[in-house]
């Protein structure tokens, strides 16, 4: 029998014993603690649902807008070619979503080997706010970057750190409205290099806050909706990759007033 006590899962087992082969003398009673292994399997149920429900859409579609071309729009040039767009956008989807569950399985099994390259996190920073600056223009945001302090050489792979502060800037640009504020600091504290993205846009519930690493997972709101696109993994990679590198990214945030997301990274040693 199975048991839950409070958040764990204990898993006992009944064993009757008789005196002399005749009479029953007792029962020995076996406690299991398999409250690790429940999680587990409730993690890996939920992933398999979480990974069928963001394929089911895209699939759903372009089953849906080829059986239309081939049915209805063959001649119609300029029809199915609209539609074929959109069959060639859903693909798409999926390609990013697959690629980004692959990453991340890496990451998790240190697949992906850690490299010692010397690059500027300050260069790459600097590079990213040009990169993001139309992009925050068209929804009229502004968006700065603030070197603190003088910032050591980094060693370890740019295109990785990169990817994880892109992931990190897209939310707070796809997450504020006209006329917030995105500020990126960044500095060295201690033997720590930091580097701060803090946005005025909606912020997150406090009670969500503890989720927000966690696969496929989004803020669900009046502001936060799915049709803002992505897959909810964003978070999820930029978490493994900090950590790869013996980093720690952390997310305070106030409702409806601001999100700071904070990254560490060792100073490498000289």
């Amino acid at each position: 029998k199975e048991i839950k006590k409070d958040e764990g899962y204990i898993k006992t087992w009944f064993i009757p014993f008789k005196m002399d082969n005749e009479r029953n003398a007792g029962v020995v009673c076996v406690f299991e603690d398999i409250t690790e292994q429940f999680n587990v399997m409730e993690a890996m149920r939920k992933f398999v649902a979480d990974v069928s429900h963001e394929l089911k859409t895209p699939i759903t579609v372009i089953s849906s807008y080829t059986e239309t071309v081939l049915n209805s729009y063959l001649d119609d040039k300029a029809m199915t070619a609209n539609l074929l767009n959109i069959v060639y956008q859903e693909s798409g989807k999926m390609t990013e979503l697959v690629q980004n569950l692959l990453d991340i399985s890496k990451y998790e099994m240190k697949a992906i080997p850690v490299k010692k390259e010397p690059f500027s996190i300050d260069e790459m920073l600097m590079s990213l706010v040009k990169t993001f600056k139309l992009e925050a223009e068209k929804k009229e945001l502004s968006l700065t970057y603030n070197r603190m302090t003088e910032i050591p050489m980094f060693l370890g792979s740019r295109s990785d750190i990169e990817r994880a502060i892109k992931n990190i800037i897209s939310n707070s640009i796809k997450y504020t409205s006209r006329g917030d504020k995105i500020n990126i600091f960044a500095g060295k504290l201690h033997n720590e290099i930091y580097i701060k993205v803090e946005d005025t846009g909606w912020g997150i519930p406090e009670s969500k806050l503890g989720h927000l690493f966690e696969r496929f997972y989004r803020v669900e709101d009046e502001a936060r909706s799915r049709d803002r696109g992505g897959t909810g993994l964003g978070l999820s990679i930029a978490k493994e990759i900090i950590e790869n590198y013996k980093g720690k990214i952390k997310i305070e945030s106030e409702y409806t007033k601001y999100t700071r997301v904070t990254i560490t990274l060792p100073v490498p040693k000289e």
